[in-house]
């Protein structure tokens, strides 16, 4: 028997990965926006603020989810890691981040997510 996809742990871990991704093309976004000086630098900051704070949490949600395997959950919460350090470095330097850095890290977590729905084989994803 099928379980719904709100109770399927690997569907709801999946979505908690796409999370922490989403974060990254929301930086991409507003950066595109601070470039164009569209938005004032302190929008900015409060993003990536808010993004820093958020990926903790997802961070802290994935290390904890035991339904999935401990090197998947690693490797991702390290993807997390790294996009938090990265976006809390460029706050304090009151810079824009690394556009090629946050794609990079935002295709990675997808690609996890998508092995974890079982979209594409794990050994695949980078």
């Amino acid at each position: 028997m099928a379980t719904a996809c709100g109770r399927d742990p690997m569907v709801r871990y999946a979505r908690l990965v796409e999370r922490a991704a989403s974060w990254s093309a929301s930086v991409q976004f507003i950066s595109e926006m601070a470039r164009a000086r569209y938005v004032p630098r302190a929008y900015v900051h409060d993003v990536l603020s808010a993004s820093v704070h958020e990926l903790a949490t997802i961070r802290r949600q994935i290390q904890d989810d035991r339904d999935v395997d401990a090197p998947s959950r690693t490797r991702t919460a390290d993807l997390c890691r790294q996009l938090a350090g990265l976006l809390e470095e460029a706050d304090r330097a009151r810079a824009l981040p690394d556009d090629r850095a946050l794609r990079d890290i935002e295709i990675r977590l997808r690609a996890a997510a998508q092995a974890t729905r079982g979209l594409v084989p794990p050994g695949t994803q980078r």
